[in-house]
């Protein structure tokens, strides 16, 4: 089922001849070719996630790393080379700890054309707004920016208090959400994800409609986002990504409880324990 506030992408474009790029040259000569596994993971992290940017932070670095044989002092030495040839934004960075840059928006903006409304946060914007009729601007808080709701004159003040009313009938049914769904959060914060953004908490409230919508119940589907946080710790991928992989495939799958991916799991585990035994049979050359 859609994200209805869907901001990563599956995939995207990966010029072949990149790595023949003079800047991108520049930044391996000046750190050792394990400098395009690094560029090439941060893509995969900004492009992903947001979409067009990451939070990079002293937390967010420390998992990053994780997977990586390098420490943080040669990470910095290579985002130090990135700042200089300009793959990413350093006023950015030095201000927010975001990583991104012009050509990242744009490649962004230019796969996600079809998209009927994407936020963009004003602070990290890079390019010019009447440039890309589907979106529009939030601040960090992913609160609108320069909305004309509250500018009304004379002949407009009756229908603009309905609207208003009924503004503030759907913001309190959205906080009207199960307080256990702040479980989700805390979990996420409790166990190495970093701070969770509200674009990540607007994410898993609507992945929790998505599986009450399939036939789970609400503490079910909690249940479930969190064993599946559960799973990226267990797999050192602490990730809103790597989770978001996890519950796409348990949505296609109908699962509903997290018992019905523990007998999964089990199944899984019964068939390759019985190919495994097929195959040491055959091996033996035993002829019944």
């Amino acid at each position: 089922m859609a994200r209805p506030t869907k901001q990563g992408l599956d995939y995207y474009p990966k010029d072949v001849k990149a790595k023949y790029d003079t800047k991108f040259k520049y930044v391996e000569s000046k750190n050792s070719v394990i400098a395009r596994l690094v560029i090439y993971e941060l893509w995969d992290l900004i492009y992903g996630e947001e979409g067009y940017f990451t939070k990079f932070d002293s937390i967010q670095k420390v998992l990053f790393l994780g997977d990586l044989p390098i420490d943080e002092n040669q990470l910095d030495a290579i985002l130090e080379s990135c700042f200089e040839i300009k793959m990413f934004n350093r006023s950015l960075f030095d201000k927010y700890s975001v990583l991104t840059s012009a050509s990242i928006q744009t490649r962004y903006l230019e796969a996600t054309a079809r998209r009927a409304k994407i936020p963009i946060i004003s602070e990290y914007f890079l390019l010019d707004q009447n440039s890309y009729r589907n979106i529009f601007l939030v601040n960090a808080n992913n609160n609108r920016v320069n909305d004309d709701i509250n500018l009304v004159n004379d002949s407009e003040k009756p229908p603009k208090k309905r609207k208003e009313k009924e503004s503030k009938g759907k913001e309190s049914r959205v906080k009207s959400k199960n307080p256990t769904q702040k479980k989700i959060y805390h979990y996420y914060e409790s166990n190495g994800f970093g701070t969770i953004s509200s674009k990540t908490k607007q994410d898993f409230d609507y992945w929790v409609e998505d599986f009450v919508k399939i036939g789970a119940t609400e503490e079910n589907a909690i249940a479930l986002i969190i064993h599946a946080l559960g799973i990226a710790i267990d797999r050192n991928k602490r990730s809103y990504g790597y989770t978001n992989g996890i519950l796409k495939d348990w949505e296609q799958k109908r699962f509903l409880t997290v018992e019905d991916v523990l007998t999964n799991d089990k199944k899984i585990k019964f068939d390759k324990n019985i190919v495994s035994s097929d195959r040491e049979w055959k091996e033996t050359g035993d002829d019944f």
